[in-house]
């Protein structure tokens, strides 16, 4: 493809941040190009007049009416499984038509009218290992999901062993594609998303129809299509089932440091009380107190705790203590 302009990926160039922001209105473009460059080929691309912002409900209707005259539209999202407690779905990216539609499901706008997309069976929906994107759709938005392509899982019965989209793209398509971890990992919580995020966003579905027809055209060839159906009922019928708390976790943290049977039992429960605070403030464990810290606590005392949170949690621990026979545990503060 042939931008007007070029920029090195994954700088925004020719402009402040600031005026790059102004993209965030109803179906404006982004006025920006952004690629990465390599030595080996052709370079994964994204231009100007390719990304656009829907964000308003006359935005929303006519991204949805273009959408529902394609046969086929590449679907991917950005979530948070790192911070949150309930992965936090950020946002959505649909490629038809030449075109990349970012959808924001932290905005006021009501995305149920996607649905339509996701239940007329005329209509291909290509996703690249889909499962989440599928099952925080669902919890989320109650979408019913049919006709799709996965092509992870068209790779893997190809016989592929590495299923990233980057090495596929590169493989099939010989088109020079990476994904920068740091910006996978990114705040996609945060408004407004910065321009490495959309590019990386929209990169990630940019590709996916033309991988999608190379793959089929070798599943058909190796009398693999009927078995790739399969497997891509499978992934439209996964469904969303909350985090499963395991009990025995907490015996992970009992290997890496040296427990008296006391203390053992102190680690046990305030595990299960670090998942308990972290469900109800839909949080990641972690952020509430790390493992480390529970060793800590549990050995030395919530006062090794750092001041902060020991002023939000010394208390409940303390109780804990109590409870488990630790009468020294001087409470209530």
């Amino acid at each position: 493809m042939v931008c007007s302009s070029a920029f090195p990926w994954p700088y925004l160039l020719g402009g402040k941040q600031q005026a790059f922001l102004g993209v965030y209105g109803p179906l404006r473009r982004v006025q920006s190009l952004f690629q990465y460059y390599d030595d080996g080929g052709p370079h994964a691309v994204i231009c100007q007049d390719e990304i656009i912002w829907v964000g308003t409900n006359e935005a929303l209707s006519e991204a949805i009416e273009k959408l529902l005259l394609s046969e086929a539209v590449a679907i991917d999202t950005e979530y948070d499984s790192f911070r949150y407690f309930r992965e936090k779905l950020c946002l959505i990216q649909m490629w038809a038509s030449r075109s990349c539609f970012l959808f924001d499901p932290l905005s006021p706008l009501d995305l149920a009218p996607l649905g339509e997309l996701f239940s007329n069976p005329s209509i291909l929906k290509i996703f690249h290992a889909g499962e989440n994107d599928i099952r925080l759709l669902k919890r989320d938005y109650s979408f019913s999901v049919v006709n799709i392509f996965d092509t992870a899982k068209a790779a893997a019965l190809l016989g592929e062993e590495h299923l990233s989209l980057e090495h596929l793209v590169v493989k099939y398509l010989g088109v020079m594609f990476e994904k920068k971890r740091k910006i996978q990992r990114s705040r996609w919580d945060r408004r407004p998303l910065t321009a490495k995020q959309l590019a990386y966003a929209s990169l990630d579905v940019k590709y996916l129809y033309d991988l999608y027809r190379v793959l089929r055209e070798k599943l058909s060839a190796r009398n693999l299509l009927g078995a790739a159906e399969e497997a891509f009922e499978g992934v439209a019928h996964t469904v969303w089932c909350g985090r499963i708390f395991n009990h025995r976790g907490y015996k992970k943290i009992l290997n890496r440091h040296v427990f008296s049977p006391e203390e053992q039992e102190k680690l046990k429960a305030i595990y299960e009380w670090r998942h308990s605070v972290a469900e109800k403030l839909n949080q990641a464990p972690f952020m509430i107190l790390t493992d480390d810290e529970l060793a800590q606590v549990v050995q030395e005392g919530v006062s090794a705790l750092d001041p902060k949170k020991e002023k939000r949690w010394g208390k409940e621990i303390r109780e804990i203590f109590f409870r488990e026979g630790d009468y020294g545990a001087d409470i209530p503060r």
